[in-house]
């Protein structure tokens, strides 16, 4: 039966989210709060802070995608406007 890891303890409502893989292929959860112009991102399961997506701003659908190689992922964002904002992960040198 599914139970309970997280729960989030502040008052910001949750636009939309989604879930994608790093670089090496661990899952990060991308969250985009109510009236925040970017998109958090997560490691799980332990849900500590990734970072943030910027600029992100009223992002309002989320996926995740191969690079064409294949051998990544990309973040694609839209937003209500209609724009379309694309990132990828940088490995640190």
């Amino acid at each position: 039966a599914p139970r309970n890891v997280y729960r989030r303890t502040k008052n910001t409502a949750i636009f939309t989210m989604s879930g994608t893989l790093d670089h090496v292929g661990a899952p990060v959860l991308m969250v985009a709060y109510l009236g925040e112009p970017f998109v958090r991102l997560y490691d799980l399961p332990s849900f500590s802070s990734r970072g943030a997506l910027i600029p992100a701003p009223e992002t309002s659908t989320m996926s995740m995608l191969l690079t064409p190689d294949g051998k990544g992922h990309m973040m694609i964002l839209g937003d209500r406007h209609g724009k379309m904002r694309i990132f990828g992960w940088q490995v640190a040198l």
